[in-house]
């Protein structure tokens, strides 16, 4: 089962550099998480939908160099880790067609075709290519295709990278708002530098290749040989048009037309998110549920009862119930007096219920009687807690828990005594 929504991969340092603000908070809502021996960067998007708000979490890391084998290393250690449900490759591409496209446009795939030389001898006109053909994942693709029917949200997307143009000293002043394609592309350990070779594709491989990058084939086959059922989808930015050109247009502007495009890929995935493409996030908010339990034979069966003046007893029977994989949990509970005094609980016990019938009991941590670590777990599980008070002189009147997820997700409610 998947732990994380979204999984976001970039190829190199420099696309990560420039997507990583348009389609994350900063620090420290954007944390880092490392998987060995991969450094991750962890955090959530709130989406309103018609009728309530969803909670994606979003996880994202960078190959650090192009390939093919870079690609399928990483999308498979992010898929040992993270088991995400959708996979979203971000970075830049060469375009096929300077006719219809421009410097900046984006290309969101529909197929990729990954591609090997059948045969190096004889001159490059004549090569021919072996194709392997991915499909991407339909949910993503088709939320694309409505966002680019919608006028507003087309404009909206085109305006904010027409924004960000003007923020960069090296790209012409009178910039066309950038265009979106879908289509055909193709993906290889080749950097694509001939017009040639791109005709040898189209030729050898599919007469509707729009586009040429590096590190989709490496994405699919690791997503094909993990077993897993996650969905892929393709976001690039046109940065050249795979010519001879392409040395000389990144030097004269400095690497401008690269961080545009590359920009423009996550201001897409930014208003493709906005959207709330997924209704049901895969690793949801918890609820904390206090309706209590005073049923004074359960708190003597957990061995927390306290007898006499000034103690309350209290047991909470459901104070978390899943049905989802539930990250690691720290849970604090305190007492609350008249006074706004914090009270720990002298005696606390939490159980952790499974569907089976398997129980574990989960002290409190030593010395800090009202907070828990719960381990990480896949099934559908019920914690409960048990919990005694002695306030002495003062009235106990409310009771506050508060849960933090391993991803730093903050659950906290208070129930009045």
């Amino acid at each position: 089962m998947a732990l994380a929504d979204f999984c976001v991969l970039t190829p190199l340092d420099e696309e990560w550099e420039a997507v990583q603000n348009i389609i994350s908070p900063p620090p420290p809502a954007r944390r880092e998480v490392t998987r060995d021996p991969v450094v991750y960067y962890l955090w959530t998007k709130n989406c309103p939908l018609r009728t309530r708000h969803t909670t994606y979490l979003l996880v994202a890391a960078a190959l650090g160099r192009m390939g093919l084998t870079s690609a399928a290393s990483l999308t498979s250690n992010a898929i040992h880790h993270w088991r995400p449900e959708y996979i979203v490759l971000l970075g830049l591409a060469g375009g096929f067609e300077p006719e219809q496209q421009r410097l900046g446009d984006v290309i969101v795939s529909s197929d990729s075709f990954g591609y090997a030389l059948d045969d190096i001898t004889g001159p490059e006109e004549d090569r021919t290519f072996r194709p392997t053909g991915h499909r991407s994942g339909a949910r993503l693709f088709n939320q694309v295709r409505a966002l680019r029917s919608s006028s507003t949200e087309l404009a909206a997307w085109q305006e904010a990278c027409l924004q960000a143009a003007a923020m960069e000293p090296n790209l012409p002043k009178a910039l066309e708002p950038p265009r979106l394609h879908l289509g055909v592309t193709a993906s290889g350990n080749t950097v694509a530098k001939s017009k040639t070779f791109a005709e040898a594709l189209r030729r050898s491989i599919h007469p509707k290749i729009i586009g040429v990058e590096m590190e989709a084939d490496g994405v699919f086959e690791a997503v094909w040989g993990s077993g897993t059922r996650a969905d892929v989808l393709m976001i690039r930015g046109i940065s050249d048009f795979a010519d001879d050109n392409k040395g000389r247009l990144e030097q004269e502007t400095k690497g401008a037309w690269r961080r545009w495009a590359a920009g423009n890929t996550g201001r897409l995935l930014s208003a493709l998110l906005d959207r709330a493409p997924v209704e049901n996030s895969i690793s949801p908010s918890l609820t904390v549920d206090l309706t209590p339990d005073t049923n004074r034979a359960v708190l003597l069966q957990d061995g927390v009862y306290l007898d006499g003046e000034g103690c309350y007893n209290l047991a909470f029977p459901k104070i978390i119930a899943r049905t989802t994989p539930t990250p690691e949990l720290q849970l604090s509970i305190l007492g609350l007096t008249a006074s706004v005094t914090e009270v720990r609980p002298e005696r606390a016990l939490c159980t952790v219920s499974y569907a089976d019938g398997r129980r574990t009991l989960y002290p409190p941590l030593p010395g800090v009687r009202s907070r828990f670590v719960l381990p990480r777990v896949e099934e559908e599980i019920i914690v409960s807690v048990s919990l005694a008070f002695e306030s002495g002189n003062e009235e106990l009147q409310s009771i506050k828990v508060l849960a933090v997820d391993e991803y730093g997700r903050e659950y906290a409610e208070v129930m009045e005594v």
